[in-house]
């Protein structure tokens, strides 16, 4: 038996924690046989296709989502958004769905963050402190320690390789973060 793990990363674009979104770093995924990914992207493309989206992208929905909502005026970027124009009712629909492909199947889920603002701040009144130049690191630590005793209790007999993908970014620092993490 082969597992495939499919991660991802928000919040990562500040080490420091202060631009918007980057106060807590935070890397989840998804762990599951291999011939389970090809019925889930079969599923999750024909949620999109139904819904006329090229993509999913939560921070771009959640956008939208606030606009059709009126808890926040668009900004001069919002014409570009891909769920630009969408009504609530769609919006939620669409979410809906997309959660109803990910919940199907026998998948385990795996999370890790890190509070980038807090660790930041301590940082500075610590510099002498033994810490990773990269906050994200421990986020990544994190994922891969909630994530294979959870691989292990759902396949105890697994003795197959595990593939790991993460989404892809232009992120150095996030690339070489997974890379010692993954690799220490």
């Amino acid at each position: 038996m082969k597992l495939v793990v499919y991660a991802d990363e928000s919040g990562t674009h500040d080490k420091a924690g202060n631009q918007t979104g980057s106060q807590v770093g935070i890397v989840a995924g998804y762990a599951a046989r291999v011939e389970s990914w090809d019925k889930f992207c079969r599923d999750w493309k024909a949620v999109l296709d139904k819904f006329s989206a090229r993509y999913f992208h939560f921070s771009e929905f959640a956008s939208a989502s606030a606009v059709a909502r009126n808890v926040r005026p668009p900004t001069s970027q919002h014409q570009k958004n891909p769920y630009y124009g969408w009504k609530i009712d769609k919006l939620n629909q669409f979410l809906l769905e997309l959660a109803k492909v990910s919940a199907a199947g026998r998948k385990v889920k795996a999370a890790g963050y890190i509070d980038t603002k807090r660790y930041a701040e301590f940082v500075k009144q610590n510099p002498n402190a033994p810490l990773n130049e990269n906050p994200n690191e421990g986020s990544i630590w994190q994922f891969y320690e909630s994530l294979l005793p959870a691989i292990w209790k759902a396949w105890p007999t697994l003795s197959g390789p595990i593939s790991f993908f993460f989404d892809q970014t232009e992120n150095a620092d996030w690339r070489n973060a997974i890379d010692r993490i993954h690799f220490s």
